[in-house]
């Protein structure tokens, strides 16, 4: 059911003013046929992380487009041909980018629209030059600080996204000066003792883990013999949380009961509590394959196209010098995001499934694979997704409602946690 939670895009109705943005021709003008369309948005997600804003578009087809810094103006210019304004306010772009305004990184918005000999829209992002902070001197005052920005870019196929993040200078020396990664063992919790290897070991654990159910509310997730992936999931979830908290962790779910959570609400979620490992739980679907396919199987972020060598991608810079250390911190911090999750991913697999075998339950290991879900893409924390079993397969599915069986599963999972841990330590 993975393809199908990750494909799935809720949006937040905007609530501010849109009075100062622009557009060349009217929202409503009808699409003149003679230009033909050759790819189509689907969505498109705004998401404000601490260490970048990411801007996420989904299209229909593998995308073509131009790039192009108009440094006069402190505008980033995206030419996508083939493509109609229409379908970009009818998606909301110009109202989710505006978001950005509120938090002064963004001035403006246009998305206009050129039909000479193939229809083409530019979207043009003006970005505020100076941006207030806090004299140090006088917290009483502020004062502006011009804004140098990196702006990376990377395009992908299947999915067709283009991802764009924007750090700001002060997350870049976060990442430099600092020597920020994902590892939780450079937290702030082990910063005033971080050499110290003879800690209790009930300190060492004493770290936030977010569990997510998935899906929730509307979206059952897969469904087959009268059973919904969603109250599985919870149900797992649940005792996986119970199991943690007993060997000493603080663990939270996303959710508690069967509610509706977008993708954006889980990542900031477990962003906002400081969140230390990110686990979400689902029950997998063969698509209407009749049913053959069993067995558990691990997931963790795939960066492959963010940072190798033949990457769909690059780096723009806006008011600020080129610098080949900058590069190579926002690279690191990116690979050590697909290392430690990938050891996540993998201890929990090997876990889950020699804890089933253990119990004599015979399970498909269908192993640890990379993939590229959007709760992921934004997650700077060691994070792994596992599917548990076919709800489609009738023999899984009957195991999947037996309370001991999901014990478990859960015990499974959190052998495979413990093992992370003990291994950072």
């Amino acid at each position: 059911m993975k393809n199908l939670y990750f494909a799935l895009f809720l949006c937040a109705l905007f609530s501010g003013t849109t009075q100062d943005i622009e557009a060349a021709t009217p929202a409503g003008n009808a699409i003149n046929n003679k230009f033909q369309e050759v790819n189509r948005l689907n969505w498109i997600e705004v998401y404000k992380g601490k260490l970048s804003t990411q801007i996420m578009l989904d299209f229909s087809q593998p995308i073509y487009f131009k790039k192009k810094i108009l440094k006069d103006n402190f505008q980033l210019k995206l030419t996508f041909p083939g493509m109609h304004q229409q379908q970009f306010c009818a998606k909301q772009v110009m109202e989710k980018l505006s978001q950005l305004k509120q938090d002064g990184l963004l001035k403006n918005v246009f998305v206009l629209e050129k039909n000479k000999n193939i229809s083409k829209v530019a979207l043009i992002l003006e970005f505020a030059k100076t941006r207030e902070e806090k004299d140090k001197n006088d917290i009483n005052k502020a004062v502006k600080i011009a804004n140098r920005l990196l702006i990376k870019w990377c395009k992908m196929e299947d999915p067709n996204r283009l991802v764009i993040d924007i750090f700001s200078q002060e997350a870049l020396d976060n990442l430099q000066n600092k020597n920020q990664t994902i590892l939780y063992v450079k937290n702030d919790f082990y910063a005033s003792d971080s050499t110290n290897t003879d800690q209790p070991l009930s300190k060492k654990k004493d770290l936030r883990i977010v569990i997510d159910p998935g899906h929730g509310g509307e979206d059952d997730g897969a469904k087959s013999f009268n059973l919904k992936e969603k109250d599985l999931a919870l149900l797992i979830a649940k005792k996986t949380k119970t199991m943690l908290q007993d060997d000493g962790f603080k663990v939270l779910l996303t959710r508690n009961e069967d509610t509706n959570l977008t993708l954006i609400e889980r990542s900031k979620l477990a962003e906002q509590l400081n969140a230390n490992l990110f686990v979400s739980i689902h029950v997998n679907s063969d698509g209407g394959k009749g049913g053959a396919a069993s067995g558990v199987e691990t997931f963790y972020l795939d960066t492959k196209e963010f940072v190798s060598p033949t990457r769909r991608g690059g780096f723009l810079f806006m008011n600020l010098k080129k610098n080949l250390s900058i590069l190579e911190a926002v690279d690191k911090y990116l690979k050590n995001n697909t290392q430690t999750s990938q050891q996540l991913a993998t201890l929990i697999q090997n876990t889950l499934v020699n804890h089933l075998h253990e119990q004599s339950i015979n399970i498909k290991d269908r192993g640890i694979k990379a993939d590229r879900f959007r709760v992921l893409l934004r997650s700077p924390i060691p994070a792994a997704l596992v599917e548990v079993g076919f709800l489609t397969n009738h023999k899984e599915a009957l195991q999947l409602t037996n309370d001991m069986y999901q014990k478990n599963i859960a015990l499974g999972i959190v052998r495979g946690i413990n093992a992370f841990v003990d291994l950072q330590h």
